[in-house]
């Protein structure tokens, strides 16, 4: 096999996640997906505490608002839910521009699908599909060859925490501000 080339999609399961022009294992992708996403973590922290001290004062709570995060890991479907949420909107009308501000999530994951290798099971293909960002696609389809899904898990393990952690914070902070 020439140097580049990627193994054949013979092997299954998480072994299948090796390639030839990187000879990484699934800890070496992950440990590289760590120290990617450090990056993603500091600047999500910033834009969810913002978000946070927001949404505080709209009246969420602090588990109201940490919950959000928690289940969006999107800062326009937030900000729009805030906004939404603060004019006193009706749950369809909030429903609808959900779908219509993260739409895009739809495409950047067709787009993702195609660097996973063909047996990748639906399990890492849900998992990356439900985290996925703006950034950690960027960096995910910037992988040489086939994307080891433990990449993105690296990312994903330091980022959601602080996008979750600066909306619990944000609130906190609104709450003594005010």
């Amino acid at each position: 096999m020439k140097t580049g080339e990627v193994e054949s999609a013979e092997v299954s399961g998480e072994e299948g996640f090796r390639t030839e022009a990187s000879g990484k294992g699934d800890r070496e992708w992950y440990v590289k997906g760590l120290r990617d996403g450090i990056p993603i973590a500091a600047g999500y922290f910033a834009v969810s505490l913002a978000l946070g001290i927001a949404a505080r004062n709209v009246g969420f709570s602090a588990l109201q608002a940490t919950a959000m995060s928690g289940l969006f890991h999107a800062s326009a479907g937030e900000y729009v839910a805030i906004t939404l949420a603060g004019a006193g909107a009706a749950y369809i009308e909030a429903c609808l521009m959900e779908l219509v501000a993260n739409i895009r999530y739809l495409l950047l994951s067709f787009s993702l699908s195609q660097k996973l290798k063909t047996g990748t099971t639906l399990k890492h293909r849900l998992v990356l599909a439900y985290f996925l960002t703006d950034e950690i696609f960027g960096l995910s389809i910037r992988v040489p060859g086939f994307l080891n899904p433990f990449y993105s898990y690296g990312m994903i393990t330091v980022a959601s925490p602080a996008w979750i952690l600066g909306s619990l914070f944000g609130v906190v902070l609104g709450n003594v501000l005010s």
